[in-house]
């Protein structure tokens, strides 16, 4: 369960990787100042088509071609866009619903970098996260939805239209937990699902997040 956002990049990190290794033997610390940041995508991908002396026109092409297969396959492909409702996560997940005027708005992006580095403990407590912006376009753990699943999820929340974030809890019963106007730690989103009675049965089967 990632955001679109950060696992693209994260894909575009991990190609740029095997391409550099494989068209420079030496490894990427070959040379002052060749090291690549591998969790930084574009910083990978800008080392990855860099120039080098050692690399024949036919190489730099090669790895171009690659990075450009990466990129569209880390497009949103229009036929991709999934069917969603409330109902269908009632008695099996819980719901993180993230609301924020825009992609860039900074608590939802607080809370997206937080949640990606945290997916093991959703799994354990059944977490999915719904991400809407502008109004208008919807995410379910980074597969965006079609018009119709967006516009229901929009008349069936209580959201306030003058928010510039808000971050919905929804319960396996279908119920609103817990509603927040800024980014949080994820341990207290984490302790109030704890804290419910449900969640005391499941815990036997968490896997080990360490």
């Amino acid at each position: 369960m990632i955001h679109q956002r950060f696992a693209g990049a994260f894909l575009l990190a991990r190609m740029a990787q095997v391409v550099s290794l494989w068209y420079n033997p030496a490894g990427p610390g070959r040379g002052a100042g060749s090291r690549v940041d591998f969790d930084n995508g574009p910083a990978a991908i800008a080392a990855v088509l860099s120039v080098d002396s050692g690399l024949t026109v036919s190489l730099m092409r090669q790895r171009s071609w690659i990075l450009i297969i990466a990129l569209f396959a880390c497009r949103p492909v229009a036929g991709d866009d999934i069917d969603f409702d409330l109902d269908q996560a009632r008695w099996v997940h819980r719901v993180l619903v993230l609301t924020a005027i825009s992609e860039d708005q900074r608590d939802l992006q607080e809370m997206t970098d937080a949640i990606a580095m945290r997916l093991c403990e959703l799994g354990n407590r059944d977490l999915i996260t719904v991400v809407i912006t502008d109004g208008s376009t919807a995410r379910l753990d980074g597969r965006r939805l079609d018009a119709g699943s967006t516009q229901r999820l929009l008349s069936r929340l209580p959201l306030r239209r003058d928010a510039k974030f808000e971050m919905l809890l929804i319960g396996k019963d279908g119920g609103i937990k817990q509603r927040w106007t800024q980014a949080v730690p994820p341990e207290d989103i984490f302790a109030l699902i704890d804290g419910m009675p449900m969640r005391q049965a499941e815990r036997p089967g968490d896997d080990d997040c360490r």
